[in-house]
């Protein structure tokens, strides 16, 4: 396998976990408004959707970095840092102005936990298949 092909193949793979990211948000959000209050969906939701964004902007980064060799150090220190205060800020504003609920909010950034699972375990069985010649 080139570098090339493996590269389109990790890439592909972020990609699912993005996608996977925001399908196990919608199912957390889904399934706390069935059972709970719609404060606490919202609080669920507004933290899957903060994890969803943080991920979306790691990926740009390190392809910035990998694929475009951007490798200036203070410019990267500088998209990182604004990537760590933005993250923040969508967090104070979250439980100072919304009123999120804290352990709701938790629930909602398992989402990229979930969806780097499921592909953890897609690509084990992938490979598993491959293994035994399937």
């Amino acid at each position: 396998m080139t570098g090339a092909e493996l590269i389109s193949q990790e890439k592909k793979k972020i990609r699912r976990i993005e996608r996977d990211t925001v399908a196990a948000a919608a199912v957390l959000t889904a399934g706390s408004l069935l059972v709970t209050s719609w404060h606490f969906a919202f609080s669920v939701a507004f933290g899957g959707v903060i994890m969803s964004i943080n991920l979306y902007l790691l990926r740009r980064i390190v392809e910035a970095v990998i694929l475009r060799n951007e490798v200036k150090a203070g410019r990267l220190f500088l998209k990182v840092s604004g990537h760590f205060v933005l993250f923040l800020g969508l967090a104070a504003i979250a439980f100072q102005v919304l009123k999120a609920e804290v352990m709701a909010f938790a629930l909602g950034t398992t989402n990229l936990l979930l969806a780097a699972t499921v592909e953890a375990i897609r690509e084990f069985f992938r490979l598993q298949g491959v293994k035994e010649g399937l």
